[in-house]
């Protein structure tokens, strides 16, 4: 099979990727260990095939994640109350510093743009909401314009109900893909067509990523993950003329497509 990339670049975490953030050519990857409840930061420019950072976690081990980046900050928030997941407390850090630039306790989140978040004081039912900064953390009375970074591709997702999904099935039963279930994840990009699928195995379910040339010759077959409790989904997205995906929950794959 000829493989239409020009490049192709791997990273391996030491725990599961949890969840990927973008703005631009920069990746913000979560993994988390669930056997010693950590959660890790790391960002990976893509172009540049490079790691910013790898692996810092804060004081908060589990209940963290990233709530805005916009590619010189990131604003995480923490889970104050597991009984009550809109009480958090958020901080924003700095990318080139690598250091906290300020932080508020006590407060339900909203995002209005990449520049500004709002915030509601979780203490008092009728108090007014605020905007902030993210660069600085000052309360302000409008929101910052913001840049518009471009923005990854998603595959569709084709459930049985869908009128496409019985058309994509024929396509990929033409070609000898049988024994998939559930929901079709489909992309076309650059001439080509992405899948991905769902398979039940003994007792497990695997999910695989096909790439398919314009005339549907096969040119790419990942397994992705196996041995699944489950179906699984977001197996993959476009960025920059780079496909991105996540092989064996711990091993992020950038292909260049040429």
């Amino acid at each position: 099979m000829s493989v239409p990339f020009a490049s192709e670049i791997s990273f391996n975490f030491t725990a599961p990727v949890w969840e990927i953030h973008t703005w631009e050519q920069l990746l913000l990857i979560t993994t988390k260990d669930q056997d010693s409840l950590e959660t890790r930061f790391s960002l990976v420019d893509h172009q540049r095939g490079e790691l910013i950072f790898e692996s810092i976690g804060f004081e908060e081990d589990w209940w963290i994640s990233a709530f805005l980046f916009n590619g010189e900050q990131i604003v995480f928030q923490l889970y104050n109350d597991t009984q009550d997941i809109e009480d958090r407390s958020v901080f924003c850090f700095d990318i080139k510093t690598e250091e906290v630039l300020w932080s508020i306790d006590g407060v339900k989140l909203q995002q209005v743009n990449a520049s500004t978040i709002g915030c509601k004081s979780i203490d008092a039912d009728d108090s007014q909401a605020f905007l902030v900064d993210v660069a600085t953390g000052h309360e302000i009375d409008f929101p910052k314009d913001a840049v518009i970074a471009s923005t990854a591709q998603f595959p569709y997702l084709y459930d049985s109900e869908n009128q496409y999904h019985q058309m994509l099935t024929d396509f990929l039963t033409k070609r000898g893909v049988i024994g998939f279930i559930g929901a079709i994840e489909y992309l076309e990009f650059n001439d080509l067509i992405f899948f991905g699928l769902n398979f039940e195995e003994v007792n497990t379910y695997s999910l695989k990523l096909y790439v398919y040339d314009a005339e549907g010759g096969l040119l790419l077959e990942v397994i992705l993950e196996k041995d699944l409790k489950g179906r699984a989904s977001g197996s993959f997205f476009i960025l920059d003329q780079a496909l991105i995906f996540v092989k064996d929950k711990c091993q992020l794959k950038i292909c260049s497509i040429a």
